[in-house]
């Protein structure tokens, strides 16, 4: 897992609106590992859960009342990031799935999820 111990740090002060979440091994893994250092400037943090890591050793209390969009390749597993999410009192998730001509999307609270072609 890469930015998740910084953006617990940065919550000490404030609270991002958003967080993004990368599962998978595929994504830029420089912006979660730098987001800290300009946390002033930048728009919100982004974390990268990789393939290798266990869910149950992630320390989910970053998704705390922060909006939190996650994407990847793997729907399984963002399902499951999605359900272990959802116990510690995020405002909202949303899952953003990606399949050749549309995109499938579910909100935690029902009103954006479904399918766009």
């Amino acid at each position: 897992m890469i930015g998740v111990k910084e953006l617990i740090e940065v919550k000490k002060d404030f609270i991002p609106e958003i967080v993004e979440i990368y599962v998978g091994s595929d994504s830029d893994q420089h912006y979660p590992k730098e987001w800290h250092k300009y946390s002033d400037t930048m728009e919100y943090p982004s974390i990268v859960i990789e393939d290798k890591d266990n869910l149950h050793n992630v320390d989910w209390r970053f998704a705390f009342k922060s909006t939190i969009f996650i994407r990847g390749d793997d729907t399984d597993r963002m399902l499951k990031v999605y359900e272990f999410i959802n116990k510690y009192n995020p405002e909202r998730v949303f899952i953003f799935h990606n399949e050749k001509n549309h995109t499938e999307i579910l909100d935690s609270k029902g009103l954006l999820s479904g399918i766009i072609e």
